[in-house]
């Protein structure tokens, strides 16, 4: 519970936001590492007899910059 999140990943800040500014599902995102959640994802899809239908969309999955306010 808090009113303002900061999410570190490895030493920088990765988010810094307000609770209002950011669904729960964004922050869990960041917390989970989503970049890199979709990166293995894309790097899984190439392996042959790998499922990756279970796995989020890449693009639920906030590929890009990080969320800062």
């Amino acid at each position: 519970v808090g009113d303002h999140f900061s999410v570190l990943r490895l030493g920088t800040l990765e988010l810094s936001a307000e609770r209002s500014d950011i669904t729960l599902e964004e922050l869990t995102n960041h917390m989970a590492g989503g970049a890199e959640l979709a990166a293995l994802k894309h790097e899984l899809s190439q392996v042959r007899g790998v499922d990756t239908e279970e796995l989020p969309e890449e693009e639920s999955l906030q590929v890009g910059a990080p969320h800062t306010t």
